[in-house]
């Protein structure tokens, strides 16, 4: 069976905070067009995430909310008290822990960790037509920008990185606009 593993970082934000701390910056008015954009993407794409999973911070839980607006469907979602400040290794333990049912899973996290863990995830077999994907990869990870891994198992708990698939990096202001 196929899954989909969408490892996003947060929209744009504000550099203010509604609590004095970094965990309580909002997404700006840019972030949430990011935000509300990208879940139309993956409604008209049929990529809409089973399961989402944030940080506690502000601005991952406004992308998620915003991204479910976007494809006019509630989903599933959970903050996570531990990925706010988690390294690549823990989301890979986040990941082995998903719910087995869920076919296409969405990360919303933070860089350097979701950068990173694109990066090492994008090592796995390289699929024919793309080398765009690698390439944008290579290239950073800028506010809600968004990698499109596949990988063929039944559960979460077997997910290999070695076999994880790259299939497409989207970026925001390139490829889903920034108006609605």
């Amino acid at each position: 069976m196929r899954k989909r593993l969408l490892l996003l970082r947060h929209a744009d934000t504000r550099d203010d905070s509604i609590n004095g701390e970094d965990s309580g910056r909002p997404l700006s008015t840019l972030g949430f067009y990011q935000a509300h954009n990208l879940g139309r993407f993956l409604k008209e794409n049929n990529v809409i995430p089973n399961y989402i999973m944030t940080s506690l911070a502000l601005r991952t839980k406004q992308t998620a909310e915003a991204i479910q607006e976007g494809c006019g469907q509630f989903i599933r979602s959970d903050a996570d008290f531990e990925a706010y400040r988690i390294d690549p290794q823990g989301l890979m333990e986040k990941i082995w822990n998903f719910p087995g049912t869920a076919g296409t899973v969405l990360i919303i996290n933070h860089n350097p960790t979701i950068f990173e863990l694109a990066q090492a995830l994008a090592k796995g077999p390289k699929v024919l037509g793309t080398e765009q994907a690698h390439e944008t990869l290579s290239k950073g990870y800028p506010p809600c920008t968004l990698s499109v891994f596949e990988y063929y198992n039944d559960r979460w708990a077997d997910f290999d990185p070695s076999a994880a698939q790259l299939h497409k990096v989207l970026l925001a202001d390139r490829d889903l606009g920034t108006d609605e």
